[in-house]
């Protein structure tokens, strides 16, 4: 547990180091969307708790996110409970295991395409 502790804290410390050495550099996201799926992995296999609990927290705030910004773009937006968070977090460490050099970002929005569409109301 404290080796986790100790990695998710270096993680963080140098993606904070990085991002403030070059504070011009325009981010469109932060936090555990940013690291790698291999990043992601090496966790998961030290502490498969800690990983999930703290990534789907943040997978879910940024679908959640999509959906305000699409329904108030278009009306529609994804049904965030079409699967559950145990099928989310199967289905973000599967797009990972598959793509380990891609951003942990890219399996929450392949997640995200993957959900039911919300019907809006036709009132």
């Amino acid at each position: 547990m404290r080796r986790t502790f100790l990695l998710i804290t270096f993680l963080l410390g140098a993606m904070t180091f990085t991002r403030a050495a070059d504070v011009k550099k325009e981010i469109a996201a932060m936090g555990w969307g940013t690291i790698t799926c291999t990043a992601f992995a090496n966790m998961y296999r030290d502490d498969p708790k800690v990983a999930e609990e703290h990534s789907v927290n943040w997978a879910q705030g940024f679908m959640s996110g999509l959906n305000i910004a699409n329904m108030g773009n278009n009306g529609f937006s994804m049904n965030l409970h079409s699967k559950s968070t145990d099928q989310q977090q199967r289905a973000i460490r599967a797009y990972c295991n598959d793509h380990p050099i891609a951003d942990y970002i890219d399996a929450v929005l392949d997640l995200y395409t993957h959900l039911d569409l919300n019907v809006p109301d036709q009132h």
